[in-house]
C-alpha cells in the first residue's frame, strides 16, 4: 500500500478577495496540494486568476480552469433552457441543442484563449434534469416524484420523447457535448489536461447489499448519474473525451464513501489513476448539510457531521488501501489550518 499520493487536488468556489495569490499559493504548499481548480467568474475576477495562475506556474503547480456553461446563469440564454412536460424551464441548457452545444465552444474557446491553464475540468452542470420533488404523500407510495426533461422546442422536433430509447438518446447527447469540448481545447493546446467533476452514484443497483445502511437510498434512485440524470462518465472516460474524473464523494461516513469508490472501482480498469476521489472538507458533507434522510434540512447542520481533521485522515487511509492514488477536495473556502499537516504528510 502506497503511504502518500500521487497528485492531490482542491476546488476553489470562488477566489478569496481577502488572499493575495501568493498567499493562496503558499497554503496550497504547506497542504502538499499540487493540482488547483480555480472556478470563479472570468469576467469579473480576470485579473486575480491570472495572479494565481502565474504563482502557480512559478512554484510547478498545476493549474485547472474550472468550466460550466451548461447551467442557465443567463436570462438571455432561456431560450435554451431545458424544459419539462408541463412547460417549466430548468436552471439548466439543453445539451441536444445545437445552438447550446455552439454557445458552450465558443465561450470554451474564449477562456482558453484568455487563460494559461494546464487543464480545464468541467463542472457537474452538463445533465438532464430530473425535475424531482420532495413529497412523502405521492401517489406512488414512494417519497419523490419525477417529471423528466427535456421538452424544450428542439427536443420536441428531434427527440424520442417519452418512446424506447429516449433515456439512451439523452445520454448520447450529454457525451457527444463533453467530446466536442475536449476536441476542441486539445485542438487549441495540445497536452492540455482535460477532466470532469462526476456525480455519485453512477448505478444504484451497486448498493443494493448496503440498502439498509444508507440513509440516502431512495434519493439516489432519482439522482443516479447514469440512468437519472443521463450521464455516462465512464463513457467518457473510455471514449478518450476525460484524461481523468472526479467522483463528488462528500459524506462523513467512512461506509460511504469506501462503497462508492468501490463502485468506481468496479466500473474502470485504470480507476487508480483515471478517478480521483473527490471528499468534502468540513462542512462539505451530505450529512451536514441534509441530515441523515432523504427528507431535506431533517436533523442538518450537526457538527458532529462535518469532516475536520481526523475524519479527513480516516478517509485519506482508506483511499490509500482501496489502491487510489489521486485524491481531490471540496473546497479551498472549508481548508482549515487543522487540515493542512494532515494533507501535507500524503505528499
Amino acid at each position: 500500500m502506497n503511504s502518500t499520493f500521487r497528485r492531490m487536488a482542491i476546488w476553489f468556489n470562488g477566489l478569496p478577495a481577502e488572499a493575495s495569490a501568493q498567499q493562496i499559493i503558499a497554503r496550497l504548499r504547506t497542504a502538499g496540494i499540487n493540482h488547483p481548480f480555480i472556478a470563479a467568474d472570468h469576467e469579473r475576477d480576470r485579473a486575480k486568476i491570472q495572479e494565481v495562475i502565474e504563482e502557480a506556474h512559478r512554484h510547478e503547480l498545476t493549474i485547472h480552469g474550472d468550466f460550466c456553461k451548461g447551467r442557465l446563469r443567463n436570462q438571455t440564454l432561456r431560450d435554451l433552457a431545458q424544459v419539462l412536460k408541463d412547460g417549466t424551464q430548468q436552471p439548466l441548457l439543453c445539451p441536444a441543442n445545437p445552438a447550446c452545444v455552439d454557445y458552450v465552444l465558443e465561450e470554451l474557446r474564449r477562456v482558453l484563449s484568455a487563460y494559461a491553464y494546464d487543464g480545464i475540468t468541467l463542472d457537474d452542470g452538463y445533465y438532464f434534469a430530473t425535475g424531482a420533488t420532495y413529497h412523502p404523500e405521492a401517489p406512488t407510495g414512494r417519497n419523490f416524484t419525477v417529471r423528466p426533461a427535456c421538452y424544450c422546442a428542439y427536443c420536441q422536433r428531434h427527440a424520442p420523447i417519452e418512446q424506447p430509447g429516449w433515456e439512451d438518446w439523452k445520454r448520447e447527447k450529454v457525451t457527444a457535448l463533453i467530446g466536442k469540448q475536449a476536441q476542441l481545447a486539445r485542438e487549441l493546446k495540445p497536452g492540455l489536461h482535460f477532466s470532469s467533476a462526476a456525480h455519485m452514484p453512477y448505478e444504484l443497483a451497486y448498493y443494493e447489499p448496503h440498502r439498509a445502511e444508507i440513509p440516502y437510498y431512495e434519493g439516489w434512485s432519482i439522482s443516479q448519474c447514469r440512468r437519472g440524470r443521463m450521464v455516462d462518465w465512464v463513457e467518457w472516460v473510455r471514449r478518450g473525451h476525460v484524461d481523468f474524473v472526479l467522483p463528488m464523494v462528500y459524506y462523513h461516513s467512512r461506509d460511504l464513501v469506501r462503497w462508492q469508490t468501490d463502485e468506481c472501482r468496479s466500473l474502470l480498469p485504470n480507476a487508480a489513476t483515471t478517478v480521483w476521489v473527490g471528499l468534502g472538507l468540513g462542512t462539505v458533507t451530505a450529512e451536514y448539510f441534509q441530515g441523515l434522510s432523504d427528507k431535506p434540512g431533517d436533523r442538518a447542520h450537526d457538527p458532529a457531521m462535518k469532516n475536520d481533521a481526523m475524519v479527513l485522515d480516516a478517509q485519506l487511509q482508506d483511499q490509500l488501501r482501496l489502491g487510489q492514488e489521486n485524491v481531490a477536495f471540496f473546497c479551498y473556502s472549508e481548508l482549515s489550518d487543522e487540515h493542512l499537516p494532515v494533507l501535507a504528510r500524503y505528499r
